[in-house]
């Protein structure tokens, strides 16, 4: 569904016009349950807001920014000699037995074996040695909150990536969303208005939508065990 169709199909359906639903008011309802929708996403669990993000290794620093609208870190490999890539694993504060003054870092860990926690938002590596000024040299993999509706003029798609570290609505979400627009918009009346059938089964079909996405693809292998056999079957 292109943005424009979006806009009409909800006016459509609530037998406004842009004068009585105006784009700012359908863009602010559409932008907070865009947030909601994937949380949902994600419990489908195939990466569907997958995005590689990049970022420069700075000399001295250990401590990176995360993305605001990222929901969930998934990799980070990090490149600290300027050559070589390995991969991180997260390390838990909690369990650290180590300060975090940078000749403790450097003691207690190794270039070969990076780690890296997560704290405020924020990535924190420990390695072996000082960072160094590395260009691009931390990469992660993480999923993202679909980009917020700006402008309800544009004829593109709104499952295309505004961006390359920024996505899309899924297709299969887009009629979705505007049906919970027009459900927040009935039932924010003083006289709430009545809901047809669909609108009331939003929430079956919005779980139907999130079981689609689940079995995205047909193409992988799945593994069977049979049962174990102790012979008490003979």
């Amino acid at each position: 569904m292109i943005f424009t169709d979006f806009a009409a199909h909800i006016r459509y359906k609530t037998k406004t016009n842009s004068t009585l639903f105006t784009d700012i008011e359908i863009m602010r309802l559409a932008n907070i349950y865009i947030e909601k929708f994937a949380q949902r996403i994600v419990e489908a669990d195939e990466d569907i807001l997958g995005t590689k993000f990049e970022a420069n290794l700075v000399a001295g620093q250990r401590q990176y920014s995360l993305p605001n609208d990222l929901i969930k870190l998934k990799r980070v490999e990090i490149n600290l000699d300027g050559t070589d890539w390995v991969i991180a694993d997260e390390i838990d504060i909690a369990f650290m037995d180590v300060t975090s003054d940078e000749s403790s870092i450097t003691t207690n860990f190794e270039d070969t074996d990076p780690k890296y926690r997560i704290f405020q938002n924020s990535l924190y590596i420990y390695s072996g040695s000082t960072i160094i000024d590395v260009a691009n040299g931390l990469k992660m993999w993480g999923l993202m909150y679909p980009a917020p509706i700006t402008d309800l003029s544009f004829t593109t798609d709104m499952s295309e990536d505004p961006s390359t570290i920024s996505r899309g609505m899924p297709k299969q979400l887009h009629e979705l969303l505007a049906r919970k627009v027009i459900i927040a918009y009935k039932e924010s009346k003083d006289k709430p208005i009545p809901l047809s059938e669909d609108e009331r089964s939003f929430e079956f079909d919005l779980k139907r939508a999130i079981n689609d996405i689940r079995n995205i693809n047909l193409d992988r292998d799945a593994e069977y065990m049979l049962p174990y056999n102790d012979g008490s079957n003979y």
